[in-house]
């Protein structure tokens, strides 16, 4: 039989290790946060704030070529969270990934385009031409809106598979008629001699921007994220007002842009501030809930993926909240 003064001795040790774990400090992940970024503008806070050190070393930058392979990196596993576009998350849901998006970088304005030869002056125009796109990523979302605009479909029109960071070499070395592409190489498309036709102004608050967790990692790094999305809002607020000119000319040479240029393709870009981030990531007529929707539908039209669930929650506004 167990003694009352066993019983007292082992009450005793388990409320002294209850109390010592009051002031234990917390586990520390030894893996780092790993946070894969394709070559685009709105990233660039992330990358000042990281350069700044507002990010601490518990969490890795990864710079991606393009946006396929940081559609990759996310879904083989090598990356925690990734800077996607919504019709990117959607494809990745529909792949069978559950993930959130946490914090809007920004909404293109502009930073996006169907850039053609100067001879084709529109969209109607593109029947049967040769069109550099990629086909996993934001610009086959781009074309199809485009065409559909026109009451055109992808029939109409020749696509040739290519990476964005290729557009502005194919589109003179492929002998292409048009290329779908983004900021900062639709500068440099544009800059070769082409004449942009269709941009993401067409399409308001379709293409954004955002960074995509998965839910697993959203419970379990939840310190780590907040220090992620901590440091963009630090790092845009310098980028806006006050980051040194040091730091303006290394952005501007990882865009391969002129630091004047580097400033236009910001004004083709909104950056929203905390407040509206939590508006965006909440529930209600002005959130992404309805803008992802609206999109799953339209790939789900084309047979791109299936139709998402209605109930399917897209966004998690915590790490937003001022």
């Amino acid at each position: 039989m167990t003694s009352r003064f066993s019983i007292v001795v082992v009450a005793l040790l388990a409320a002294a290790f209850a109390a010592a774990g009051m002031f234990w400090p917390p586990v520390q992940w030894k893996t780092p946060l790993t946070v894969a970024v394709g070559t685009w503008p709105g990233v660039e806070p992330i990358a000042l704030a990281d350069e700044l050190d507002f990010i601490p070393e518990s969490i890795t930058i990864m710079e991606m070529p393009w946006p396929s392979a940081t559609m990759r990196a996310f879904e083989n596993g090598a990356a925690d969270v990734a800077v996607l576009t919504l019709d990117e998350m959607l494809r990745l849901a529909d792949r069978g990934h559950d993930l959130r998006a946490i914090l809007v970088l920004d909404v293109s304005r502009g930073a996006d385009a169907i850039v053609a030869k100067p001879e084709i002056t529109s969209i109607k125009a593109l029947r049967g031409r040769r069109i550099g796109v990629g086909l996993t990523s934001i610009g086959s979302y781009v074309l199809a809106r485009a065409l559909g605009k026109e009451g055109m479909t992808l029939a109409d029109v020749q696509v040739v598979p290519l990476n964005v960071a290729e557009s502005a070499g194919a589109f003179v070395e492929q002998s292409l008629d048009a290329v779908v592409t983004s900021e900062p190489f639709r500068s440099k498309v544009i800059a070769s001699g082409g004449t942009e036709i269709f941009s993401s102004k067409e399409l308001p608050g379709e293409l954004v921007r955002v960074l995509a967790v998965r839910t697993e990692v959203l419970e379990s790094r939840i310190p780590a994220l907040e220090q992620l999305v901590d440091g963009h809002f630090k790092g845009l607020e310098k980028l806006h007002d006050g980051a040194p000119a040091s730091a303006i000319e290394a952005i501007a040479r990882r865009e391969s842009l002129t630091v004047a240029r580097l400033r236009e393709v910001f004004s083709l870009l909104h950056q929203p501030d905390r407040a509206e981030n939590a508006r965006l990531l909440s529930e209600g007529p002005e959130g992404l809930q309805y803008t992802i929707e609206k999109i799953g539908q339209f790939l789900a039209l084309k047979g791109v993926i299936k139709e998402p669930r209605k109930d399917q929650p897209w966004t998690d506004a915590r790490f937003v909240q001022p």
